[in-house]
């Protein structure tokens, strides 16, 4: 949970540490939603300074988090622009927050969380509008199917040279746990997920047969929190 009134923050420094006056006249700013409680949790900068924070923020009929933006001139203030004043909040089903945000070449934001069991992935135009020729009107979610059981997460996001997007997260899933045979129990296992998508948000089937890797690294909680490419791919 977390507590009301929380909103999301940002500062910005000089070169030398101390903060940037320039920026919203004291180098940080708070932006609240119109709901109970809102975080940040990535941020990216376009090719033209201005800042776009991606986070979750709490709706306010059912009290629950929705995928929330918020887009500033390089001086801090709302872009207004920007979904008419510089911040909005797209519904993916239920429980929804974005971790990661990035920004295309052609100046499209791409936003990548979770939705409830799955990894959310959402794609904008650069004034805020939902982008129609992706996914569903916008929005794709993945949730594991058939014999795959869990949930997972995208908690990190970068997109290659040629348009495609890789998410990178977690899967859980539970194991039953035999060690004691008069009381079974479930175990829950973390590993690491890493999704690629098509430039129209479809998954890649190129990429470990299905669009989704999944690695166990030997341990019980296994989560990937960043991803780059190399140069060789």
């Amino acid at each position: 949970t977390f507590p009301p009134d929380q909103a999301f923050a940002l500062a910005r420094y000089n070169a030398d540490g101390s903060l940037d006056s320039g920026f919203s006249g004291d180098g940080r700013l708070t932006t609240e939603f119109a709901g109970w409680s809102s975080h940040g949790e990535g941020v990216a900068v376009q090719a033209d300074g201005k800042i776009v924070v991606a986070g979750g923020a709490i709706d306010t009929g059912g009290g629950v988090f929705d995928f929330a933006l918020a887009r500033y001139d390089s001086d801090g203030t709302l872009d207004s622009t920007f979904s008419g004043d510089g911040k909005l909040t797209t519904d993916l089903g239920d429980d929804d927050t974005a971790y990661a945000v990035a920004i295309q070449a052609d100046g499209k934001i791409v936003v990548a969380g979770e939705s409830v069991a799955g990894v959310g992935l959402v794609r904008y135009a650069s004034d805020g509008s939902l982008d129609g020729t992706f996914g569903n009107g916008g929005i794709v979610t993945v949730v594991p199917t058939g014999s795959e059981t869990g949930a997972y997460l995208g908690s990190a996001m970068t997109l290659q040279d040629d348009g495609k997007i890789l998410v990178a997260g977690y899967r859980n899933h539970a194991e039953l746990d035999l060690s004691d045979p008069y009381h079974p129990t479930y175990k829950t296992y973390f590993d690491f997920a890493t999704l690629r998508f098509n430039v129209d948000g479809s998954l890649d089937t190129s990429f470990a047969s299905d669009g989704i890797a999944v690695t166990d690294l030997g341990t019980d909680f296994d989560e990937a929190g960043g991803i780059v490419v190399q140069s060789d791919g």
